[in-house]
């Protein structure tokens, strides 16, 4: 099955994004955007998330990724894959 159109993520959806790609070092995005469909045994979500710079006083262009993120019943979520 496809997933439906992205919509805006809420805290609970952010907080999803943020355990999976949390200690990944290359991964530095916030999420703002989501859709997610029901997979056997949880979830996967489709993230579109803004690329946040290392040093705080950097300035970048703005660039968005999509994440995907599976989050099985009673297991941490992890992300599947990274489109830049």
């Amino acid at each position: 099955a496809c997933f439906p159109a992205v919509r805006p993520a809420t805290e609970k959806e952010s907080a999803i994004f943020d355990a999976a790609v949390g200690t990944y070092p290359m991964i530095r995005a916030k999420a703002t955007e989501v859709s997610s469909r029901a997979v056997p045994n949880g979830t996967e979500y489709l993230f579109v998330a803004k690329d946040v710079p290392m040093n705080p006083d950097m300035e970048i262009p703005e660039h968005f990724i999509k994440v995907y993120v599976l989050a099985e019943e009673g297991k941490d979520p992890v992300f599947t894959q990274v489109l830049r």
